[in-house]
């Protein structure tokens, strides 16, 4: 499966059961009506072009999407003009789609009140984010942020909801967790990440800005899905699971008071960098677009920008690097794509690092991936979260399709267990 992509990652490729045609007023199963989206891009673009009858709804991002839902819209504008986009990605956020993902992940049940603020917090968050990407903070190119078109705060009054809509990029192929990316392609997105940190480290007013608006929300909607009690029984379903990891689960339990903490988590993680950065966080090989170049996927954008916060940056180093590898590409490569980074980090940053020195810098990484790989990786052994990641695999590859999650996992504990006793880490 290492360099398998099947068709149905396919960004375009309609779900089972939606209509690639909707003459109905409402988009999909939104609460979005044709009408004010048009009303709105058509402000946006400055033009008195309106939508035509062959538009079309496609829900696509098969494998993502589990928080809000991504639509694929045509636009069949009348008249057209080439000056005007023929496709845009719309995407929406309800508070019932945080209730669902809050029940798989076992992070409790809320009251509506409180479901829609915290769907509020992530949509204001991620539409903020790329309100000012492109044009504001002008991100690199590199990067491959869609472009904005336009959108709306959460709405918890009448919509319930928040949406935006930005460029639709064809051609990408999603990728999930039980997908072993090859090492050349994590080298990609590892220099991808380390150039948003560059441009944000030298754009300090990118964090401020942040800190002054929506990153405050995405703490708190984290703070609100961290559990010490969840960490620790997700630690013992893993080590039920898979004895093997016994010890390391056993030794790992020292640090839940801590990692499955999010405020305590951050106060840590930033005691390993002198100033702390615009952190995507969510960080994991699907929340990039990959694009296929001979046999060999490249990153082509990062995407859901949901919990975005200020933090000690290797959080997405952490992430990126144990979800895409193969247990043994992992183990083999770790070290020379943390150096990686940092060569990319030095090249572009015009400001001084968060780090004295290479040393120092990977003795944050080691301090930094037992953190979150305390929380993150048990999560791996749970059955519910299995589930809803093979939703459109076929049957007869979901023995494999775990397996690779599986050993992902293992990598990821051993990995930290390394950590905690390298530096004798203890709370």
């Amino acid at each position: 499966m290492s360099n398998y992509i099947p068709e149905y990652f396919l960004a375009d490729k309609p779900s089972n059961g939606d209509s690639l045609n909707d003459d109905s007023k409402f988009i999909l199963n939104t609460p979005l009506t044709w009408e004010l989206i048009e009303k709105n891009l058509k402000k946006s673009l400055n033009t008195s072009s309106t939508f035509g009858q062959k538009k079309t709804a496609v829900k696509c991002g098969d494998g993502g999407g589990f928080v809000s839902s991504v639509i694929l819209l045509t636009f069949d504008w009348t008249p057209n003009s080439v000056e005007l986009p023929e496709k845009a990605i719309l995407k929406v956020t309800t508070s019932d789609s945080v209730a669902g993902i809050r029940r798989t992940l076992k992070q409790g049940q809320d009251e509506k009140q409180l479901l829609l603020e915290k769907a509020a917090q992530i949509h204001d968050n991620e539409f903020f984010i790329y309100s000012k990407a492109d044009q504001d903070w002008e991100f690199p190119s590199e990067i491959g942020m869609p472009k904005f078109y336009c959108g709306i705060s959460f709405d918890k009054v009448d919509l319930k909801a928040g949406y935006f809509l930005v460029e639709y990029i064809p051609d990408v192929i999603f990728v999930q967790y039980y997908h072993n990316l090859s090492v050349s392609s994590v080298k990609k997105a590892v220099k991808m990440i380390a150039r948003l940190t560059a441009h944000v480290i030298s754009n300090q007013r990118i964090v401020q800005e942040h800190e002054e608006t929506t990153s405050p929300g995405a703490v708190a909607y984290l703070e609100g899905a961290y559990n010490v009690q969840t960490c620790h029984n997700n630690l013992l379903n893993m080590a039920e699971k898979f004895p093997k990891l016994k010890k390391a689960a056993d030794l790992l339990e020292n640090l839940v008071p801590i990692a499955a903490d999010f405020e305590k988590r951050l106060k840590e993680c930033l005691k390993y960098c002198s100033y702390p950065s615009l952190t995507h966080f969510d960080c994991h090989l699907g929340n990039f677009l990959w694009i296929l170049n001979g046999n060999e996927l490249s990153p082509r954008a990062i995407i859901d920008w949901q919990t975005s916060h200020t933090d000690n940056p290797l959080v997405d180093l952490v992430r990126i690097t144990f979800t895409s590898l193969s247990k043994t590409d992992f183990n083999e490569n770790i070290y020379s794509l943390i150096k990686i980074y940092y060569d990319t980090l030095k090249k572009y940053s015009i400001e001084k690092l968060p780090w004295e020195s290479y040393d120092e810098f990977v003795r944050s990484f080691e301090h930094v991936f037992p953190l979150v790989a305390t929380r993150m990786a048990p999560l791996f052994a749970l059955d519910q979260f299995i589930s809803m990641i093979l939703t459109k695999v076929p049957v007869d590859e979901h023995p494999k399709a775990a397996k690779n999650i599986h050993e992902k996992m293992e990598a990821a504990i051993e990995f930290a267990v390394k950590c905690v006793q390298k530096w004798e880490i203890r709370f």
